[in-house]
């Protein structure tokens, strides 16, 4: 009996670990509305996104997290002439909740925004006439 009554107490503790577990997992950023990306925890919403000539690129943190933007690709930092400016020494400091705009984007190309805080969060701005 005393046997019996150690193992039902082992199969008690994933049923409590589980939800514990399911509780802190991160979450995917919500889907973003058009001409909008959303920044989660380590990722943006999209891989790429396309503006046209003139229009303005709007980023939002919805994540718990600050993300220092920066014109690059993995957290590594390279000048991308003909992109406006991420703002004051070419970075942008997004806390949470901030929503930013940058732009307008004059020249046709191909950019690349990353987070020099979180490197796999990388996304290619395609500007179009």
């Amino acid at each position: 009996m005393l046997k019996a009554i150690r193992y039902a107490g082992w199969l008690a503790v994933p049923l409590i670990a589980v939800p514990v577990f399911f509780v802190h997992a991160p979450q995917a950023p919500p889907a973003s509305s058009d001409g909008m990306v959303t920044m989660g925890h380590e990722r943006f919403n999209v891989k790429s996104v396309t503006v046209h000539q003139g229009q303005v690129l709007t980023m939002r943190n919805d994540s718990h997290w600050l993300h220092v933007l920066v014109h690059g690709k993995g957290a590594v930092v390279y000048p991308e002439p003909g992109s406006p400016s991420l703002g004051p020494d070419e970075m942008a400091v997004v806390q949470r909740g901030d929503t930013v705009q940058f732009g307008p984007w004059q020249h046709v190309g191909v950019y690349h925004i990353t987070c020099q805080l979180h490197p796999e969060m990388n996304v290619t701005v395609h500007v179009l006439a």
